[in-house]
């Protein structure tokens, strides 16, 4: 009877204490039904069914009101950005983008710039599209690319470049004129000076 009885005081109780509010659980339970806290890994992210309703809540309302939260840090306009693409003997390209929310208009003519180390001078040299088309309607979210000839003749290579960019002009939808520049490695028109035997466009 003794043996019997020291046998059931070393086997393990089937409950345990909450480590919350010390109620007797069983021992494997992962909820303690006293205090509706998890035992597991959900311990750490427990939320109360008030506290999760209130969390929903809230996410609902920064959702509906992302938009217009967006709206005010967002221009209701058109915006242009230009980035080089080619140059060859006789035209240069570049590829126009209207980032914004509007379509906005880009004119067919630009100007070309060449800094050079002589004295810090800077050569502009006129350019010109090649499309039929003095102006052209960029839809919002939407690229074009535009080729350019230089009327003028072929621009003059110096002998040490600091820099090369092209000026453009476009109007915005709210009818306002802006001038974008698209700067660029002078390298890029090597090309059209290593082909300067074949003849620019002249008309």
């Amino acid at each position: 009877m003794s043996v019997a009885k020291h046998q059931n005081s070393n086997a393990p109780t089937a409950t345990r204490p909450c480590p919350v509010c010390g109620e007797d659980i069983k021992r494997v339970a992962l909820y303690c039904v006293h205090c509706g806290s998890y035992l597991d890994w959900r311990r750490v992210f427990n939320f109360s069914p008030i506290q999760v309703s209130l969390l929903i809540a809230l996410i609902s309302v920064i959702g509906a009101y992302l938009p217009k939260i967006a709206d005010l840090f967002t221009a209701n306009n058109s915006q242009f950005i230009i980035s080089f693409q080619d140059a060859d003997a006789s035209t240069l390209s570049f590829l126009v983008s209207n980032i914004g929310v509007r379509p906005g208009s880009f004119l067919g003519v630009g100007s070309l710039a060449i800094a050079g180390n002589e004295s810090g001078k800077i050569r502009y040299y006129r350019i010109k599209s090649t499309g039929e088309n003095r102006t052209n309607v960029i839809p919002s979210g939407t690229s074009e690319l535009f080729s350019y000839w230089l009327p003028n003749g072929r621009p003059e290579r110096p002998n040490e470049r600091i820099s090369c960019s092209a000026t453009f002009m476009g109007t915005d939808f709210t009818g306002t004129r802006r001038f974008v520049t698209a700067p660029f490695s002078c390298t890029e028109l090597d090309t059209m000076w290593k082909q300067s035997r074949t003849p620019l466009r002249t008309n």
